[in-house]
């Protein structure tokens, strides 16, 4: 396969610190998609060992948080590699796709019943992609700037958390909650089902994902998705992948 059909699955960005590194320096550009998947959970392994060492932790003694970002990684490994061999194949063969970024494949798909499966791949690996740089075993701290436009749109941290919980909550079967920035200027919560996000529905640029699909939450929580949701806002959320976001 060509180098080209993998750069269109754009490869995920690292959670380490070296990521917010090459933000600010403005380095954006997609690593090839046959080396993403290994680099997205190398790094987060990487996390892992260099927060223990530091802490003089055995593994078997991480806190709860962190062996939750352990389990994620470890349960959504088959669903990401799937959805990016499945992807790169609809490529292959199909020239309308090719030359194309994920985020075109995603818009170019949206609502054409002879590409829901391109874009059910398209649309749950670039979901996916967003939501490791999402997670962070240093979440839950929100960084001034977000948080002052938090509260001068949602009244209080504590709102966007309400209004982001019911919409993570709300969603009936599997899907995602998401933090936008709408097309307005303001900042608001929505949902979307399945592989779905708000690059599809153009509800707003997408700030802050969380996956509710079951598998992401049941081994950890049971049936508990509201303490899931509640988990992830208080001590998981990468608040700075977010405010980066905003631009």
């Amino acid at each position: 396969m060509s180098s080209r059909l993998f750069n269109i699955v754009a490869a995920a960005i690292s959670l380490t610190p070296r990521y917010l590194a090459e933000r600010r320096r403005g380095v954006t550009a997609p690593r090839p998609c046959r080396f993403a998947l290994r680099q997205t959970f190398d790094d987060l392994g990487g996390t892992f060992i260099g927060i223990s060492q530091a802490h003089g932790m055995r593994p078997d003694l991480f806190p709860d948080y962190l062996k939750q970002l352990r389990d994620l990684r470890e349960r959504a490994r088959p669903f990401s590699a799937a959805e990016v061999t499945a992807l790169n194949g609809f490529v292959e063969k199909d020239a309308a796709l090719q030359g194309k970024s994920l985020e075109e494949i995603i818009t170019f798909a949206t609502g054409k019943a002879d590409y829901v499966p391109v874009f059910n791949n398209a649309g749950q690996h670039w979901n996916h992609i967003h939501f490791w740089n999402a997670l962070s075993p240093n979440g839950g701290k929100l960084p001034g700037k977000l948080e002052a436009k938090i509260v001068g749109d949602f009244g209080s941290v504590d709102a966007f958390k309400d209004a982001f919980k019911t919409a993570a909550t709300t969603q009936f079967g599997s899907g995602w909650a998401w933090l936008v920035l709408g097309h307005d200027g303001k900042l608001k919560t929505t949902k979307t089902p399945n592989g779905s996000n708000p690059l599809a529905t153009g509800e707003g640029k997408p700030l802050l994902g969380l996956d509710v699909w079951e598998h992401s939450y049941y081994v950890d929580f049971r049936n508990r998705r509201p303490d899931y949701v509640t988990n992830f806002l208080d001590s998981l959320a990468n608040y700075e992948f977010a405010e980066a976001n905003l631009g």
